[in-house]
């Protein structure tokens, strides 16, 4: 009886865990699906990356855009979206290497690196 049971509960957790797995590839179809809508809207970003993050329990994207003026800097802007909502919740601009206006949510951040930091559980798998 006792094996019985033990290998039923094997197989709920199998269930269990397959059905997660499956659940979680088809909420990373669909970020990855709304996110590349998203990215067409806003226009052509130099780079871009979509990631669903199950600790978060959402899809975001990074989009970077870039733009090489007469005197030689580059300027450069740098979004994070709430995919779901479109809403911006993270940006970093700069010209040159030199940051104007950065921030992740509510927190405010002085450089690119400090950007990359705030924005890394939102993008990290």
């Amino acid at each position: 009886m006792l094996i019985r049971t033990s290998i039923i509960c094997l197989l709920i957790l199998a269930y269990a865990h397959t059905s997660m797995a499956q659940s979680i590839s088809a909420l990373d179809e669909k970020c990855l699906k709304d996110g590349n809508d998203l990215v067409n809207r806003i226009g052509n970003p130099f780079s871009f990356n979509i990631h669903y993050s199950k600790k978060l329990a959402g899809c975001f994207a990074r989009a970077a855009f870039y733009e090489h003026r007469d005197d030689g800097k580059v300027q450069g802007t740098t979004y994070l979206y709430n995919v779901s909502d479109g809403k911006i919740i993270g940006f970093l601009s700069y010209t040159g290497s030199k940051g104007s206006e950065c921030w992740v949510e509510k927190a405010k951040c002085k450089s690119a690196d400090e950007f990359d930091d705030l924005i890394s559980p939102y993008i990290e798998r």
